[in-house]
């Protein structure tokens, strides 16, 4: 999920080689940043897995939205990065045909992956490798005939969305950035957000709009609310200091609203349904980012960051494992499966990752 990317895998402001300034001395990783990817992507299993939700409780559905600062986090690290390369001279149209071409790989392979991998050792022994092969292409076909729009916005796995919503926003953001119009961009950005807040989140109050993306669902995780973050911190990079205590009260406010506002659509508006999305999601995530940059240091001397530097191939791959294990929760205990699954479908996604990382050709999958 190219180092201007949410993941970068490079130094945190470095430029390629090829456009480097070597009289400047390069920068090396914030520590910080990498130790909230490694939490933020814990966030991202703890939402998709599913563990805890057969509670019910207020306190399961208030950790589950707490989870979603993840998402913001990864894109206003997206632009930030993605500012930060272009002080240093990187042209904006060069560096998003980097960023996009590293991450439409990515998109397509994962795509064809959770066509093909689920069920393949059943279909094999049933049929052998070449016509189960052969099935699997036909029914990826079959399915992008039936669904271009869907397959366009979030590919063959809902969480794919991430992939082409973050080459859809640098791409919005690097035109913005050409025609010198990238001042324009952030309250129009908010103003889309806040769009789609009205017509999928606060629907079902007095000033909803006509839930007119609702209806196409890929829309719903198209830059319609994901360009404002990558805005927010493409400006940010022009910024050079990040106090703690900013980070630290955008947090409070986040968790402060997020309370008023699922208790206020569920008891008095009935709003149950589950989305990502709340007027709270923008300083979570913005606190995050602050306190992330305001501590550079935090996981130093651990293997957190490391952790942290493989946030893109375990998001990629988590999926996988999600539904061949959930097929077990009857045969274990409630509190172990609560207290376990996560942190299994991220061991097993980690292992995976690092065994992709150890030959360049398969590398590219996951970094």
């Amino acid at each position: 999920m190219s180092d201007t990317a949410v993941f970068q895998k490079e130094t945190i402001a470095a430029a390629p080689s090829s456009v480097r300034s070597p009289s400047k001395p390069q920068p090396q990783r914030l520590d910080g940043i990498d130790t909230f990817r490694f939490l933020a992507i814990l966030a991202v299993v703890f939402s998709h897995t599913y563990a805890y939700k057969h509670n019910h409780s207020a306190v399961t559905a208030f950790l589950e939205q707490l989870s979603q600062f993840s998402v913001p986090f990864f894109l206003i690290t997206s632009g930030y990065f993605f500012g930060k390369s272009l002080e240093r001279g990187t042209d904006a149209g060069r560096r998003l045909g980097r960023t996009a071409g590293r991450l439409l790989f990515m998109f397509f392979f994962w795509s064809v992956a959770y066509v093909v991998v689920p069920n393949l050792v059943r279909d094999v022994s049933g049929q052998g490798l070449l016509p189960a092969l052969a099935h699997r292409g036909f029914l990826l076909r079959e399915w992008v005939s039936l669904h271009p729009l869907r397959f366009f916005f979030e590919g063959t796995a809902p969480h794919l969305w991430f992939v082409m919503s973050l080459i859809l926003s640098l791409g919005v953001l690097t035109a913005a950035i050409k025609t010198k119009t990238e001042n324009v961009l952030l309250p129009a950005s908010g103003l889309l957000y806040l769009c789609g807040l009205l017509m999928v989140t606060y629907r079902t109050t007095p000033i909803g709009l006509p839930p007119v993306i609702d209806h196409i669902s890929a829309l719903r995780e198209s830059p319609v609310f994901s360009l404002v973050f990558p805005v927010i911190g493409y400006q940010l990079s022009k910024q050079e200091k990040y106090p703690a205590w900013l980070g630290t009260g955008l947090l409070a406010l986040g968790v402060f609203l997020l309370v008023a506002e699922v208790g206020l659509l569920q008891y008095a508006y009935h709003f149950t349904k589950s989305t990502r999305y709340y007027l709270s999601t923008v300083p979570l995530g913005l606190g995050a980012f602050f306190l992330a940059l305001a501590h550079p240091h935090w996981g130093s001397g651990t293997i957190v960051p490391s952790f942290g530097r493989m946030t893109i191939g375990v998001y990629l791959v988590h999926r996988m494992f999600v539904g061949g294990l959930l097929r077990f929760q009857g045969n274990v205990h409630p509190l172990v499966w609560d207290l376990g699954l996560d942190l299994t479908v991220y061991a097993l996604s980690l292992a995976v990752v690092l065994l992709l990382r150890r030959k360049s050709w398969t590398a590219r999958t996951v970094t």
